[in-house]
């Protein structure tokens, strides 16, 4: 009988561990005897995002300011922690040369000692906030970035001592030159949590004759990784998680005079917004630069009081907050032949309509989309056998050269460092 019910029972033993080793959160034999494990997630990245403008810039004040005078980071780390965008993979960029990303992790090693999902014996756990910030610099082909926990509490026991957390800023190339490469650090939790500066930074810098093209460009994608992993303890299962940071381009060139500055470096994908009214009301110039803003406000909203007419014209350049992936940015034009080609192609609308007045040395024919745009009356109708989706119109030459000169020229395509090709809005 004894025999007989061994024989009996074997089967079912077998049974019962095949479901036990099924059973998720416990351990097959074989299998790790705890893991790490991240119990808070970051929002997902919408495609969307990066199709967004980059928020306003603050103004500047008549007089430095004690914000002011602090260093871009300190200012940029102030900044960030009120930005819900921050807390996104996109990140929060202020402009195209100041960006930051923070988030919060909670990660516990757990045994795998449970049936129910997320359940088991904790036996460690480390719960920190974090900041990443990046500086680009508009003047030299340099990027830096500074990584700071800014709070870290770590919980249990000894396993935390033999537990290295990694951070590591990804996306260094060959032809960058990267300090530290890697440019990450590693140290155990508690080595983190005695640490009386719990930050590391790293600078990616390339030399000014290297890169494509005439411009001597070279981008890279920024990102940021994370990992806990217990040394000599096969059994426990690490925690890794990659693209904490993403959608994020830095691009350092060399285009020379035309971009402002001979060499520089920004965030490519960060998109800008022109915004002729709120620059002019800075300098206090509103007035001299009154009928280039209008006409920009009659292109983009009011486009039936614009020449040439045709129906459903619809000039490009504006950011539509419902649009998601369907936006019509404009980009820059750094050929000075095909903006002089655009220019004429827009005269003759001026030509056309006005006769002898746009002969007028007071007046000047401007356009929109702007003649410096991939978008002019030239460029963008396949050298004018197409309609053309913009406005010319006759201004006050005044008016006109110092919404070109001083504000489209200097104040955003070199503030912003924006190279052929460099897309951008219109506010009207």
């Amino acid at each position: 009988m004894r025999i007989t019910a061994r024989r009996a029972l074997a089967p079912l033993a077998t049974a019962l561990a095949l479901v036990v080793t099924a059973l998720p959160g416990v351990a097959a034999a074989d299998g790790p005897s705890s893991s790490w494990t991240v119990t808070s997630a970051p929002p997902a990245l919408d495609p969307a995002d990066a199709l967004r403008p980059a928020p306003s810039t603050p103004l500047p004040s008549a007089a430095p300011t004690r914000a002011t005078l602090a260093t871009p980071e300190d200012d940029l780390k102030r900044e960030c922690q009120s930005r819900p965008e921050a807390v996104t993979r996109y990140g929060w960029a202020k402009d195209r040369f100041l960006r930051c990303w923070r988030g919060n992790r909670k990660v516990e090693l757990r045994k795998n000692d449970s049936p129910i999902p997320g359940g088991g014996t904790k036996l460690a756990e480390v719960d920190f906030d974090y900041t990443l910030l990046a500086v680009a610099h508009n003047g030299s082909r340099q990027v830096d970035f500074t990584f700071t926990f800014d709070t870290f509490e770590p919980k249990g026991g000894q396993e935390r001592n033999i537990s290295d957390l990694r951070v590591e800023i990804t996306g260094c190339t060959s032809q960058i030159v990267c300090a530290p490469n890697p440019s990450a650090s590693s140290r155990t939790i508690t080595e983190w949590e005695l640490a009386t500066d719990r930050r590391f930074g790293a600078t990616w810098t390339t030399p000014d004759s290297t890169g494509d093209g005439p411009l001597k460009t070279i981008s890279a994608a920024v990102g940021l990784n994370m990992s806990i992993v217990t040394t000599g303890r096969p059994d426990v299962r690490p925690w890794s998680e990659t693209g904490m940071a993403g959608g994020a381009t830095v691009r350092f060139d060399s285009a020379g005079a035309k971009a402002g500055k001979h060499h520089g470096t920004v965030f490519s994908d960060v998109i800008p917004t022109f915004n002729l009214r709120a620059l002019a009301a800075r300098d206090g110039r509103s007035g001299e630069v009154m009928y280039t803003a209008r006409h920009i406000e009659d292109a983009l909203l009011r486009p039936i009081r614009t020449f040439p007419s045709f129906p459903l014209k619809s000039p490009p350049g504006r950011y539509r907050a419902d649009g998601g992936l369907d936006q019509r940015p404009l980009h820059r034009l750094f050929d000075d032949a095909t903006t002089d080609k655009n220019r004429n192609a827009a005269g003759k609308v001026c030509n056309d309509v006005w006769g002898d007045r746009a002969r007028d040395p007071n007046l000047d024919c401007d356009e929109y989309p702007f003649a410096s745009t991939q978008e002019g009356a030239w460029s963008a109708t396949n050298q004018g056998t197409q309609p053309w989706h913009g406005s010319a119109r006759l201004i006050p030459s005044a008016d006109n050269q110092t919404a070109g000169r001083t504000y489209l020229s200097i104040a955003f395509y070199q503030a912003n460092r924006l190279l052929d090709w460099d897309a951008f809005y219109v506010e009207p």
